[in-house]
């Protein structure tokens, strides 16, 4: 037997048995967020096909960067070489002829400029490499012409002289010749890590996130950069609940699902790079249309945040979770919805106010269940608070646990959870985690500390009831006792 709007409300037994919080029919879960991923997916890979040949064209760059890096790298390991013989006229002048050999062409100054450790050396090895080894050679030494000014006060034994020559004895010619060459061999040393980076780095990373998003998004492409839209139908059947009082003639339930570009409209009052938006209508008069679910996404932020991550497909994978988790949040508002029409008065075609299906001895009745005040001295209700929001806030609270607590070792689980329910301080799963008797393996000890990171921060769903709502608090825990 299906459970009835009364169990519902009574959150009895038989309720919490056969229906759950607020079940989605599953597969229009199922269907509504593989729409949902599929778009978001299929916006990355568009931002993503516009920055691959930007990377093509700067991995040809660091090609060319990497033919001057090693002609340079010839020249000063023969000039290391020259410097370690003996100290003489004769190798003084082998120093000039290997300066004049052509083994120092420019580096793309695109290169230099990128990498801020290169950059300090980028005077020798970049734009003025052609001033490099400009001094004439003489029995007593040698006299330098132009020697190029280092951009910081470690290299001050190179001075800039630009209309005067200074003649240095031999001894003090290889000291300063031994300075040269060791500022521009760390400066070679740190542009073969930026190449390096350069190309083993993002390429190969984009490659591994875009066969991860085409995976992900299943190939779903629709739609535009601007907006993306579905209409999903559920049949009156598919609901775990008893019909009630729905004219017969309402067969299915019709929702518009819509991904919608946000970031030339910000909300003010939701600064996230997305959020859900459930908007209902009136289903009797609409003939089953129920409403529009939205996913105000900001493509740019997620892809900014994507790349912030260095293109992590781990990433990735705790994005769509999320976004899992807001559609699903956003469809359990579409249940609610169509509970409170279920309920509906036929004689006036208007749905029963069910306040999102919290029991009604525990209803805060000096406020809508929209959390709206009824009194002025009243402010706004946050939103864990809400009627509306208990049920939808506490399955995002247990999904974001679930995913903590599979990836930490099952001895600290309970211990995790009791500080998740607010129900102890987020010093005693710290404690807990000290007097584990067999330590975590690297990834589970990662995972502990992310997890204890996330106890700490302040305004989670438990505490925000436990502090203002204790009979919530109450209900709340009993339902996440129940996925220990």
């Amino acid at each position: 037997m299906l459970p009835s709007t009364l169990d519902l409300l009574l959150y009895s037994q038989s309720f919490e048995k056969k229906a759950g919080v607020l079940r989605v029919p599953e597969d229009i879960l199922n269907k509504s967020q593989s729409y949902v991923r599929g778009s978001y997916c299929d916006l990355m890979l568009k931002k993503l096909a516009k920055l691959t040949p930007l990377y093509k064209k700067r991995n040809a760059t660091a090609a060319m960067a990497r033919e001057s890096y090693s002609m340079w790298e010839d020249g000063i390991l023969r000039l290391e070489e020259l410097l370690e013989k003996e100290h003489s006229y004769e190798t003084l002048r082998e120093v000039a002829a290997v300066a004049a050999s052509g083994n120092f062409p420019r580096i793309p100054r695109y290169v230099v400029d990128k990498d801020p450790e290169t950059k300090l050396i980028g005077y020798f090895i970049g734009h003025q490499s052609s001033f490099l080894f400009m001094f004439n050679i003489t029995s007593d030494g040698i006299a330098v012409d132009c020697a190029v000014q280092a951009p910081s006060d470690k290299y001050k034994l190179v001075q800039y002289k630009s209309n005067e020559s200074e003649m240095m004895d031999i001894t003090s010619s290889f000291e300063w010749l031994t300075g040269i060459v060791s500022i521009i061999r760390d400066g070679l040393d740190n542009l073969s890590r930026f190449l390096q980076r350069m190309e083993e780095g993002d390429l190969s990373e984009t490659k591994q996130l875009k066969a991860a998003l085409i995976v992900e998004g299943k190939g779903h492409e629709a739609g535009s950069d601007r907006f993306i839209g579905t209409m999903i139908d559920i049949p009156i059947t598919s609901f775990p609940y008893q019909r009630a009082y729905l004219p017969n003639s309402i067969d299915k339930i019709s929702f518009a699902l819509n991904i919608v570009d946000r970031s030339r409209a910000r909300d003010m009052e939701n600064d996230s790079s997305w959020y859900g938006l459930w908007q209902e209508e009136n289903l009797i008069r609409n003939m089953g249309y129920i409403g529009t679910i939205s996913i105000q996404i900001d493509p740019d932020t997620e892809f900014n945040n994507l790349k912030n991550d260095s293109w992590s497909t781990e990433s990735l994978s705790s994005t769509l979770h999320r976004l899992d988790d807001t559609t699903r949040h956003e469809l359990q508002h579409l249940v609610q919805t169509f509970l409170e029409w279920n309920q509906s008065d036929r004689t006036t075609n208007k749905k029963t106010d069910l306040r999102g299906g919290v029991p009604p001895q525990i209803t805060n009745r000096n406020y809508t269940a929209l959390g709206v005040p009824l009194s002025v001295p009243l402010a706004q209700q946050e939103h864990a608070l809400r009627d509306i929001e208990f049920q939808t806030d506490l399955s995002d609270s247990i999904s974001e646990f679930k995913q903590y607590a599979s990836k930490i070792p099952l001895s600290l689980r309970r211990p995790f959870a009791m500080v998740w329910m607010a129900a102890v301080p987020p010093e005693s799963f710290g404690t807990a985690v000290r007097r584990q008797s067999n330590k975590p393996n690297e990834d589970q000890a990662r995972s502990v500390g992310l997890a204890l990171d996330k106890l700490f921060e302040q305004g989670s769903f438990f505490s925000v009831l436990k502090a203002n709502d204790f009979e919530k608090w109450k209900l709340a825990v009993r339902e996440l006792s129940r996925h220990l």
